[in-house]
């Protein structure tokens, strides 16, 4: 028997593919729409000025927030930074998606979401400054530039 959480995370992957298809066939417009995945690693909720912190300006981040989808809650598969983008990109655990550990990377041919755009005509690409969602990990997959 599945565990509530097994079927709250499949249910969650259809909702969310299925959200991705329904905007792209809805379109009525010659170009799909553009698509940014924002993550922030360590940031608090409360840190920019957008979510209350009065002491920080931050327009750019406060524009994304206003102008695009932004979520107030957020939960991470993994304690750390791999683990949980490899289930971000991928919509697996990470006992599936194969990144869990130190020296685990991404599992080779997993189905992620730059891969998936990739396939509907979108060009891709991510800015990371973080070595441990790096290519030799197999963040780079799906993507035109990394």
């Amino acid at each position: 028997m599945r565990s509530q959480t097994t079927i709250r995370l499949r249910w969650l992957r259809i909702v969310v593919v299925s959200a991705a298809y329904a905007i792209l066939a809805g379109c009525h417009r010659s170009t799909p729409p553009n698509i940014l995945l924002y993550v922030v690693d360590t940031l608090r909720f409360d840190a920019p000025h957008g979510n209350g912190n009065e002491a920080v300006q931050t327009p750019a981040m406060d524009r994304l927030a206003r102008e695009g989808m932004r979520f107030a809650r957020a939960y991470a598969n993994a304690s750390w930074t791999r683990a949980s983008m490899g289930s971000l990109l991928s919509g697996e655990y990470p006992s599936t998606h194969g990144a869990v550990g130190r020296p685990d990377a991404l599992r080779a041919g997993i189905a992620t979401l730059p891969a998936q755009l990739q396939a509907l005509g979108y060009r891709t690409a991510a800015i990371i400054a973080n070595p441990n969602i790096g290519s030799s990990f197999g963040f780079a997959a799906g993507f035109d530039e990394f």
